[in-house]
């Protein structure tokens, strides 16, 4: 018994100390503290530390190759077959960037398609990084389930939760477990970057941007021949390789220049209202200096290389444009004659013009090159988060074209094993509702579900005559099935199909400004204080009632001044982590609690902070001591 007791408190002791490890690690950035779904007893924590540990490594894996790819961890073989389809960044690089579009079809990954992406990811190497659980065959004997993934791409973060059936024992003890719940949230703007690409993406191609300004390029100088009158008896030439070797160094040296209104860029030398005065003039004028002196210095940068990439404020984000010369160029000069460009004409006919020499010319050009869009986070992963996607530049005989007006979208079925594609002959009806007030809701995503491994995105509530609904035909390969509804500031909501009617109650979310406090519990309950300028508290909130309520929160935090409760009375397990300068645990709560939005306007959290112990597994029991926590309870008011 005396051995057993030992190794008991060894045991807590070193699942304190990974604790510690693992909070340290997330305040500094280098991974983010995972949300606890579940009550685990202190000496199975190293499992679930282990287990989240693969899953946090291999979501930041696939969020940084998602990025890289333009939205695709794997890209489809009609993508990655065809080295028209994507910008590589060397022969031998296997990474691609591949283009939004191709021809007339549309190739831009949804929402829906990234996160099952990543799960689909996580999935696949799950097993290589969890080694079925080697490191601990001395201590445990862990036996696993069939794993299923969920990843959520939220405004300021990605979340994965994993489920994945585990019982674990304590080799030579009756002491067991079961867990099921694994968590990684990644701080990454995701959702916010592929917002401002698509946006990028559509605008440019609605106002043309970069053939118009490739063609001034084009046309702002001589090294470029289109239309003119020469005089001289030596007949003007061109080399086609050299034009398009000058073209390729314009480009090099100016898009880059680009900046995109709205995001986080170098700011002009005025007020942007100085700027707008100047809309009526035209390029020739302004590179000639036809206008009043007042005018800003860079007035040309501001009509030429600035680009309205959205209505929407993107300043936490940076947008730029590359281009490189090695990169594949079309460039096709006419007339021409294999690699030479040249003038006709030759001697004037009439007497007074006998003697002269005229050679006219008119040039046209078709150019199609590609551009990358690199748009980044910078606070994420301390060095910052890249995400990338190319478009091509097409001129058609020197004017834009952009393509067909009539863009088709790129049919991702062999992603999803062409299980969305075949459909049922009638349509179903799907209504969103507001659980709370049982109003029609709009723009929210519907998904169909099966067995909770098979996802098909169906598309958003909309008006639809005088209601709020989807009218779509439902995916054919799973009966009943289950369908989703999620959106901004709501639950997901659930519902199995019975009939040609759906209706999913979507429970609100309520935002209420949060503080934490502390007091001693050792060795009686002390007076509430409030944190030192060097304390801090790691919070973690979760919900028996709705199993999708998973929040996560550091106190202090000036940027997350507001935590979301379910919109109703619910049941909620909180666990809180009290840390002082050197981010060593020194208190907390542990235990449930009920609240109602409408009861109060603040959520305060009070963190116990026993005196009388160093022992951290003492300390672990204290902070969860019943008769203390019933006293310490967070309250609204």
């Amino acid at each position: 018994m005396q051995k057993r007791g030992q190794l008991t408190v060894f045991l807590l002791i070193g699942i304190f100390i990974l604790a510690a490890t693992a909070v340290f690690l997330y305040l500094r950035k280098d991974r983010t503290e995972l949300a606890l779904t579940e009550t685990i007893p202190p000496e199975f924590q190293p499992l679930k530390i282990y287990t989240e540990d693969c899953l946090q490594q291999y979501t930041q894996a696939a969020v940084l190759l998602l990025g890289t790819q333009g939205g695709y961890i794997h890209l489809p073989e009609r993508i990655a077959n065809n080295p028209d389809s994507t910008i590589s960044f060397s022969p031998n690089n296997p990474i691609k960037v591949p283009y939004w579009q191709y021809g007339a079809e549309r190739r831009v990954p949804t929402m829906g398609s990234m996160e099952r992406a990543i799960s689909d990811y996580l999935l696949g190497n799950l097993k290589t990084c969890l080694r079925s659980y080697a490191p601990f065959d001395e201590k445990f004997s862990v036996s696993i389930g069939e794993p299923s993934a969920k990843t959520t791409i939220g405004e300021n973060e990605v979340v994965v939760t994993l489920t994945m059936p585990m019982d674990a024992e304590i080799k030579g003890t009756d002491e067991r477990t079961y867990m099921s719940k694994f968590n990684a949230q990644i701080p990454v703007r995701l959702r916010k970057m592929h917002e401002l690409a698509v946006q990028i993406f559509d605008r440019s191609a609605q106002e043309q941007f970069f053939e118009e300004l490739t063609i001034e390029l084009m046309t702002a100088g001589t090294a470029i021949p289109f239309s003119d009158i020469s005089l001289s008896c030596s007949k003007p030439r061109w080399k086609r390789s050299a034009l398009e070797k000058e073209l390729k160094e314009l480009l090099f040296y100016n898009l880059p220049r680009i900046r995109f209104r709205s995001t986080m860029h170098p700011p002009f030398l005025r007020p942007l209202a100085e700027y707008e005065q100047f809309r009526g003039l035209t390029a020739e004028a302004v590179r000639e200096g036809n206008y009043p002196k007042t005018a800003p210095d860079d007035l040309y940068e501001y009509f030429h290389f600035s680009f309205p990439a959205s209505d929407r404020d993107y300043g936490d984000l940076t947008a730029g444009v590359y281009y490189e010369p090695d990169w594949q160029m079309r460039f096709v000069a006419k007339p021409s004659r294999g690699d030479t460009l040249e003038a006709s004409g030759g001697k004037g006919e009439p007497d007074f013009l006998r003697f002269l020499c005229v050679h006219a010319y008119h040039f046209t050009y078709d150019v199609e090159y590609p551009v990358q869009i690199v748009i980044r986070d910078p606070e994420a992963f301390d060095s910052g988060y890249a995400f990338r996607f190319a478009l091509p530049v097409r001129i058609r005989s020197n004017a834009p074209d952009h393509g067909s007006t009539s863009i088709t979208p790129f049919d991702m079925s062999e992603n999803q094993e062409d299980y969305c594609a075949e459909t049922e002959e009638s349509e179903t009806y799907i209504y969103a509702k507001d659980a709370a007030t049982g109003a029609e809701l709009s723009g929210v995503n519907i998904s169909f579900v099966c067995m909770n491994q098979f996802r098909c995105d169906l598309g958003t509530t909309a008006l639809d005559g005088t209601v709020h609904r989807l009218r779509t035909k439902l995916p054919s390969f799973c009966k009943p099935g289950e369908l989703q509804a999620a959106t901004e500031g709501y639950l997901a909501a659930y519902a199995v199909l019975s009939s040609r009617y759906a209706d999913l109650q979507l429970t609100p979310l309520v935002e209420k400004p949060f503080r934490v406090v502390k007091r001693s519990s050792t060795p009686n309950l002390g007076a509430v204080d409030f944190l030192g300028e060097t304390e801090q508290a790691i919070i973690f909130l979760n919900s028996p009632d709705h199993p999708d309520y998973s929040i996560q929160r550091r106190y202090p935090d000036p940027e997350l001044t507001n935590l979301p409760l379910i919109g109703q009375e619910a049941t909620y397990e909180l666990k809180l982590l009290l840390l002082n300068s050197e981010n060593e645990p020194i208190g907390g709560w542990t235990g449930s609690f009920a609240a109602d939005p409408e009861t109060g306007s603040e959520l305060i959290f009070t963190a116990l902070q026993p005196t009388a112990t160093s022992d951290p597994a003492l300390l672990l029991a204290q902070i969860a001591e019943e008769k203390v926590t019933a006293q310490t309870k967070p309250v609204l008011r």
